[in-house]
C-alpha cells in the first residue's frame, strides 16, 4: 500500500517499544494482504540477532529477519486502515464492562466525560496492567513482573544487529541494544525495586567494555511487562472475551 502514515490525534503518546517486527507478526500482515510504507521502516534492517554473555564473554551470532520500523509512524499507519465508519476514541480510560443480550456494553472516559458502547466480541489488548484482564479475570495467575527501562542515545554508528545480553547481576530475565536510524536503543528487563535504576547503570557501564561508549541520551523511558513462567500464568480470556497476549523477544514492553 502506498497510504503516507497520518500524524494522528494520538501521536503524541509515546511507547516503550524496541520497534521491531517478528516474522510470525509479518506473517500476519501477509495474510490480510498488507504491505509496510517505507515511510514506517527504520534503519538498519536487521537479520542477525547477537546473543551475549556478559560472565563468560561468550557470544553467537545467529539469523533472524526481523523488520525494524518506527513503532509511532506504525501504529498511526495500522489507524489509518480503519474503515471510514468505524469512530476511534484514542486515549481513553477503561472503565468497566458488562453482560447484555448479544454481546457487552462497555464503559470508558476521556477528560471526565464517560461513552458507553456494545460489543460482541471484547479484546483486551492493553498492556500488562490490563484494566480488562483485572476486571473480568481477577483470580487468574499472574505472570512474574518485570520493569523494563530505555534509553534512546545518539550515536554515529552501531552495529547492525539486534543484540540481547545476559547477565545475573543485572537481572534474570535479559538486557538488549537495537540501532535504529541515528539512535541506538539501550534497555533492560529487570525486576522493580528501588535499585533498578542502579542495575541498569551497571548495564550500561558493562556495555562500555563492549565497545559501546556512553552516548548522549536523548530521552529515557519505561514500563511494566510480564513474564510467564509457565503456561497456567498465560490468560487467553474466556468464550467472548480475548486477551492479547505475546512474549516479546525485541525488549520491548507490552
Amino acid at each position: 500500500m502506498d497510504k503516507t502514515p497520518p500524524s494522528g490525534s494520538h501521536a503524541g503518546r509515546g511507547k516503550c517499544c524496541g520497534g521491531l517486527l517478528a516474522p510470525d507478526a509479518q506473517k500476519i500482515l501477509a495474510r490480510l494482504g498488507l504491505g509496510l510504507p517505507k515511510g514506517i521502516l527504520a534503519g538498519p534492517q536487521l537479520f542477525v540477532v547477537r546473543a551475549v554473555d556478559l560472565q563468560s564473554r561468550a557470544e553467537r551470532f545467529y539469523q533472524r529477519h526481523y523488520l525494524n520500523l518506527d513503532r509511532r509512524a506504525f501504529d498511526d499507519w495500522l489507524r489509518s486502515l480503519v474503515p471510514p465508519g468505524v469512530v476511534l476514541r484514542l486515549g481513553c480510560t477503561f472503565r468497566r464492562a458488562s453482560r447484555v443480550e448479544g454481546g457487552w456494553s462497555l464503559i470508558f472516559s476521556e477528560g471526565g466525560t464517560e461513552f458507553r458502547e456494545r460489543a460482541r466480541l471484547l479484546v483486551g489488548a492493553d498492556g500488562a496492567f490490563s484494566s480488562v484482564r483485572r476486571f473480568l479475570f481477577p483470580d487468574a495467575p499472574s505472570p512474574r513482573l518485570y520493569l523494563a527501562i530505555q534509553a534512546w542515545s545518539a550515536v554515529p554508528s552501531a552495529p547492525p544487529y539486534f543484540s540481547a545480553f545476559f547477565d545475573p547481576e543485572i537481572t534474570d530475565f535479559y538486557a538488549w541494544t537495537i540501532p535504529k536510524d541515528d539512535r541506538l536503543l539501550v534497555g533492560a528487563a529487570l525486576r522493580p525495586g528501588r535499585d533498578a535504576p542502579a542495575r541498569f547503570a551497571v548495564f550500561e557501564r558493562k556495555l562500555r567494555d563492549w565497545g559501546i561508549p556512553a552516548s548522549p541520551v536523548v530521552k529515557r523511558e519505561g514500563a511494566y511487562l510480564y513474564r510467564p513462567l509457565h503456561p497456567g500464568q498465560i490468560c487467553l480470556g474466556g468464550e467472548d472475551v480475548a486477551l492479547w497476549w505475546a512474549r516479546r523477544r525485541d525488549g520491548s514492553a507490552p
